[in-house]
């Protein structure tokens, strides 16, 4: 049974009996390994990577048996793809004749008909969502916007307005690849049926809070039924560029900010069809090279301290260089020193020291230099998270 809404990263374990684990794929994406914390029998918590034998298809569940690992508790999935994960909302789906947008004979047609998506264009948005959501957590994703809006916003309606949409200290490509899916938004996806006007889609909605863990907010977006008929056999870039267009205006963007017209039209489809060999197919989740792992105390001056370290998830045994990059809204005030390793000549990790509590979440974001994935953690001031 497939969810109404829908979690871009609701992936659990959880323990059957002492050699059995239940994992559960309730996401739109193929699942072939997760990031796990777990604790041992003697009490140590432990990150580890769990590569699957097999395939875990969107919103199913599998028993896994194993021999040689013994878990002290249940395991907590690790989660570090945090930009582009809003909660998608496309059930409940309906039969296409269950809802008659066609007036009587004699009667003017509605300016405008949104109906529930059916089971075939609901797999449409489904895997256009979860593309989106991989390459934007890509460093490409990165790069691109941050260059697009460096350079004055070439947008499609040569707005001169584009840079409005920034803060102090943070430049306008960060704070939109920020807020841009900021966790907890609530994405509506509707079809439109029939309809008097010449637009090939209708969004809107609320700007959500990026001072808060997740956002409370929410928004619509809708694209006319003939454009998913023509891409239930082959998702079109047409489709991709109309439907992230009402992306961009389910989270509170007007047509002046570059990021309903002008960035998603081009540079943003360049970013799926490069991350995604194929993107009209399932794409895999994506687990980033290197991720965070974060343990905060707070010292006997009263300051808060956290000590960030690095794991390698690739299984790769030689040290590569660690990009790291810290982004927030708020004019967080810390210091920080790198924790370097003199005997491998490499960094292993940060130490962090706040003067006051964090105002709003501060996005630690990591990467290798040669990698193509970057893992976002979100420090919350009240989170505590160890690693041995």
């Amino acid at each position: 049974m497939k969810p109404d809404i829908v979690i871009l990263d609701d992936i659990s374990i959880i323990k059957k009996n002492a050699r059995k684990w239940v994992v559960s794929n309730n996401t739109p994406f193929n699942v072939n390994s997760v990031l796990l914390q777990v604790t041992t029998k003697k009490g140590q918590k432990k990150i580890i990577r769990f590569n699957l034998d097999s395939v875990l298809r969107p919103f199913a569940k599998a028993v896994i048996k194993t021999r040689k690992i013994k878990f002290g508790s249940d395991p907590m999935v690790i989660k570090q793809n945090k930009i582009f994960t809003p909660r998608l909302s496309v059930g409940p789906t309906i039969e296409i004749d269950e809802v008659d947008c066609i007036p009587p004979a004699g009667q003017v047609a509605k300016k405008k008909c949104i109906r529930p998506l059916t089971a075939d264009y609901r797999e449409v948005a489904e895997i256009l969502t979860a593309n989106a959501h991989n390459a934007a957590n890509s460093k490409q994703y990165t790069s691109s916007i941050r260059s697009y809006f460096e350079n004055g916003c070439p947008t499609l309606n040569n707005s001169d307005n584009c840079k409005t949409e920034w803060v102090d200290g943070l430049d306008a490509g960060l704070y939109n690849m920020i807020r841009f899916g900021y966790e907890g938004h609530l994405l509506k996806v509707k079809s439109i049926y029939a309809g008097k006007g010449n637009f090939q889609g209708l969004g809107g909605g609320k700007k959500p809070s990026m001072m808060d863990e997740t956002s409370g907010t929410k928004g619509f977006a809708s694209v006319r039924e003939k454009l998913y008929k023509n891409s239930v056999d082959g998702i079109s870039n047409g489709l991709y560029k109309v439907l992230l267009h009402e992306y961009g205006h389910a989270f509170g963007y007007s047509h002046k900010t570059g990021m309903s017209y002008g960035f998603p039209m081009t540079p943003f489809i360049n970013v799926i069809t490069d991350h995604n060999a194929d993107h009209q197919s399932r794409p895999d989740l994506q687990i980033p090279d290197v991720i965070v792992v974060s343990e905060t105390a707070t010292n006997s001056y009263g300051n808060t301290e956290a000590k960030l370290s690095f794991f390698d998830t690739s299984g790769q045994s030689q040290k590569k260089e660690i990009e790291l990059d810290f982004v927030s809204i708020c004019n967080q005030s810390f210091d920080y020193q790198l924790i370097l390793d003199t005997q491998i000549g490499g960094v292993t990790g940060v130490d962090l020291t706040f003067q006051e509590d964090l105002s709003c979440p501060l996005h630690i974001r990591v990467s290798y230099s040669d990698g193509k994935n970057i893992a976002t953690y979100k420090l919350l001031g009240h989170e505590e998270m160890f690693y041995d």
